[in-house]
């Protein structure tokens, strides 16, 4: 829903940091990988030779590259991984025995690309260190929730870290950077699951968001509507004027609504609705302008415009480049546009 700002960061120096720790102890992903080589090479086994292979040939990209790229080494090794999958399945005709092979061929990737290894490590580079310095407050996927890190002496917490390529499915991709997407534990483990996003079908945050594309909407009875009245709103998430259903953002934003419900979710937050279209009956223009003349003791003006009076005085962002920083600020902003609180979005 909202994009992962990378601009306030040193990009380029994470990257660095990310690809250099992973080779180093305790990972030694290279390392490993020419084991794994070598041991095939000499084993005789040239598909299992060949995949490590690429791994090696490719690792830079699989750790620090782009969604896109990663997309790239997706298509590039799907071949040979499926049919070493396929030769597991040709020579384990039991089932239950050809599903423990198959794991354990995932099971081998995975335990060179650990990601387990990398979400328990704390005071050197890890998964710790790793959402501090993204510092992302509020979970790009929902905006709902915080997803603030905090450490002290006796306990810790952090973001959890989506794997937005199924790790399940792609355990190369365990520990690439742009595949660990802090989010909230909802988002990450109870909604989303291990379902199978790629970049042609859903939003990536950070590629791309729909904060100013797919609109909430209250859709309440005006008619019978009452304060505190949630029964008359029905949350709806819709394209924005003039953006068509079959637009491949609209398209691609409307899976994630549906793959993170987030729709029924944001039906829990009508009260949060409620509060704004009470307000939106409750400022007149008297109101805003009675606002706007406030100043300082030094005459300067306390508020600069409109917007500011609805941040300030009732907690309505409506800058879109604020929204990862408050949960449900899109929500609120929204449902404001909805009401004619505001008169454009940006």
């Amino acid at each position: 829903m909202i994009k992962i700002k990378t601009t306030e960061i040193d990009i380029d120096d994470l990257k660095d940091n990310h690809y250099n720790s992973l080779l180093g102890k305790p990972y030694n992903i290279k390392t490993n990988l020419i084991e794994k080589t070598n041991y095939y090479r000499y084993s005789g086994n040239l598909l299992y030779r060949d995949l490590y292979k690429y791994f090696i040939y490719r690792l830079k990209t699989i750790l620090v590259g782009n969604p896109l790229e990663l997309f790239e080494i997706i298509e590039e090794v799907s071949p040979l991984f499926f049919q070493i999958e396929e030769n597991i399945r040709c020579a384990n005709p039991i089932s239950k025995i050809r599903t423990q092979k198959l794991k354990e061929f995932h099971d081998e990737i995975y335990e060179i690309f650990d990601y387990d290894k990398f979400s328990k490590r704390y005071g050197k580079y890890g998964a710790y260190e790793l959402v501090q310095k993204l510092n992302v407050n509020v979970c790009p996927y929902c905006n709902r929730n915080y997803t603030n890190t905090v450490m002290f002496a006796d306990g810790k917490s952090r973001a959890r870290l989506d794997h937005w390529f199924s790790k399940s499915k792609y355990p190369f991709l365990s520990l690439s950077l742009f595949n660990l997407i802090p989010s909230c534990h909802i988002c990450n483990s109870d909604m989303k699951g291990s379902a199978d996003f790629i970049p042609k079908s859903h939003i990536h945050p950070y590629m791309e968001d729909f904060k100013n594309d797919l609109l909430f909407k209250s859709n309440f009875l005006k008619a019978s509507y009452t304060a505190g009245d949630i029964d008359s709103i029905n949350i709806t998430l819709e394209p924005a004027d003039g953006k068509l259903e079959t637009d491949p953002l609209i398209i691609r934003s409307q899976n994630n609504c549906r793959d993170f419900g987030l729709v029924e979710l944001y039906n829990w937050h009508r009260i949060e609705a409620s509060k704004v279209i009470v307000k939106s009956k409750q400022l007149t223009k008297a109101n805003i302008d009675f606002y706007l003349s406030k100043t300082w003791d030094d005459g300067t003006l306390v508020y600069k415009d409109r917007n500011d009076v609805l941040d300030s005085m009732f907690g309505i962002i409506f800058n879109s480049n604020k929204f990862d920083e408050y949960p449900l600020s899109k929500f609120k902003r929204d449902i404001a546009f909805e009401q004619k609180l505001i008169f454009q979005i940006e």
